[in-house]
């Protein structure tokens, strides 16, 4: 599971309306062979919980071969194991941006690369990438025996934590993602 399976499962839990062909490629840049793809990852899920599955009826309308039991499925979500969640590029940057700016102290590469079921060297290279996208005043740095901090005033970190918990409305939505990070922050 990803947050794109998330997110396309719980639209079709709320009925939403949005839950045709159309609008879900669009909403996420999907190819039609990449939506039914995803569609069949969900399956795979759904039928681990003994539910229905999904299929577009013929006019691209996401439905269900049964009634799902939407507050069972809602309730896996919610429990479910961040070891098999694959978090994105993106997550994992956002991960390790808050984490680093949560704490003023050096994180190991180790604990960072643990917490995000990956390896050190995927750690490695989120945090080159995340290098060159944030700003100017933020500094990373590395220390071999200690790991990464980031380098930042009080004011930026501040502000760049409540920009990023309003962006991706980490307190807002229950996702698997926003879960993970509440967890990991200790809020």
């Amino acid at each position: 599971m990803n947050s794109r399976l998330e997110k396309i499962l719980r639209l079709v839990l709320n009925n939403n309306s949005n839950a045709n062909i159309g609008n879900i490629s669009k909403m996420f840049g999907l190819s039609k062979r990449s939506l039914e793809n995803d569609i069949n990852e969900i399956n795979l899920y759904l039928k681990e919980l003994n539910q229905p599955y999904l299929f577009f009826d013929d006019y691209g309308s996401l439905k269900s071969t049964g009634d799902l039991n939407n507050n069972f499925i809602r309730k896996s979500l919610d429990n479910f194991d961040p070891i098999q969640y694959k978090f994105t590029v993106e997550e994992r940057a956002i991960y390790i941006y808050l984490i680093l700016s949560w704490n003023s102290d050096y994180l190991s590469m180790e604990s960072l690369a643990k917490s995000l079921n990956v390896t050190r060297v995927t750690i490695l290279n989120d945090i080159k990438r995340l290098d060159k996208k944030i700003s100017y005043e933020t500094k990373i740095i590395s220390n071999p025996g200690k790991g990464v901090k980031l380098d930042l005033c009080d004011y930026i970190r501040l502000n760049d934590l409540i920009n990023i918990f309003e962006k991706y409305k980490i307190l807002q939505e229950n996702t698997i993602f926003n879960s993970f990070i509440i967890k990991n922050l200790n809020i």
